[in-house]
């Protein structure tokens, strides 16, 4: 008996297929049980054996993790097989811990929130996109737009509307802190700070 040619069928994908892929589409990472919130044992394992994500070990804290994260053609596979995800930017990866930490308040996000409404989550490269779009409408839109390029202002990891998420490891000071909260005199909003 030969190997599967695919383990994913595109047209089957279910509603919580695409809550996993869109949820770790903002995250960069998942653990074992953060996955296990949408998707079975083998549902994940067809995954790593479509090469969608890649299956991981970490240690964390001082022991050994299961995490996932997309492929190098995971990202292309979803653009092709998600028509709701097609035009969407893919979380870039700050480290293990820091993205397992985001994707535990994106599913708390997922937890209330119907599925049209977690296509809004944004990642941090599209708060950016966000940011220079309102700077444009904006009188004094050139000054943020140049503490941006200066790297004076910094866009949160993750938002669902007005709410905004950073998620804040040791490598983090005080000015950090500030460059984020800065970019909601454009974003509009609150920022919630959560450590890792």
């Amino acid at each position: 008996m030969g190997r599967k040619s695919h383990y994913i069928s595109a047209e089957h994908l279910k509603l919580s297929d695409k809550q996993f892929l869109n949820a770790l589409r903002c995250s960069g990472y998942a653990t074992h049980s953060q996955c296990m919130k949408w998707l079975t044992n083998s549902r994940i394992k067809s995954y790593v054996n479509e090469k969608v994500i890649d299956k991981c070990s970490v240690v964390i804290d001082g022991k050994t993790e299961t995490v996932y994260r997309f492929s190098d053609g995971g990202k292309e596979w979803v653009r092709e097989n998600v028509s709701d995800l097609s035009d969407r930017n893919f979380y870039i990866s700050t480290g293990v811990e820091h993205d397992i930490k985001l994707m535990e308040k994106i599913q708390e996000y997922t937890d209330r929130l119907p599925y049209e409404e977690q296509l809004k989550f944004r990642t941090e490269v599209e708060n950016r996109e966000l940011f220079k779009e309102l700077c444009e409408k904006m009188e004094q839109g050139q000054y943020y737009l140049d503490q941006l390029q200066q790297h004076n202002i910094s866009m949160p990891d993750f938002s669902y509307q007005t709410e905004f998420v950073e998620i804040i490891t040791v490598n983090y000071n005080g000015e950090t802190i500030s460059e984020k909260a800065e970019s909601m005199s454009v974003l509009g909003g609150n920022i919630e700070f959560i450590k890792c």
